[in-house]
């Protein structure tokens, strides 16, 4: 039995519950409707508890649903950020780590060069 959800399982969920159909998530997600169905009974059974109702038409979102919807947005939010962060932090650690690399680079020639002149002078 899983223990836990992926991202993936957040962002199919998020679909279902904003389109209200199995149906229309997969589209949204170009999946299938059936691989969309089975992950969401997976994620209620990892949850062990029911996220929708099932109506005639459509899906209607159960109050644990619209709680775990309102943390799904949250989640997203904040890999986007996180994303966002990182990708900055790595071209600022790059710009930095060349600095880093010219100035030991000049550093390491001028040793070099003290080197060599101090053994011919």
């Amino acid at each position: 039995m899983r223990t836990d959800f992926s991202l993936r399982d957040l962002e199919i969920f998020h679909a279902i519950a904003t389109t209200g159909s199995t149906r229309q998530a997969a589209l949204k997600l170009q999946m299938t409707q059936s691989a969309v169905s089975h992950a969401l009974a997976r994620l209620e059974g990892t949850l062990q508890i029911q996220l929708f109702m099932r109506g005639k038409q459509r899906l209607l979102i159960t109050t644990a649903g619209r709680y775990m919807l309102n943390e799904a947005v949250q989640i997203q939010s904040d890999m986007v950020r996180a994303r966002g962060e990182v990708l900055a932090s790595r071209a600022k650690s790059s710009t930095e780590y060349l600095g880093k690399l010219v100035a030991d680079g000049a550093k390491t020639a001028q040793d070099n060069f003290s080197k060599i002149y101090t053994k011919t002078a």
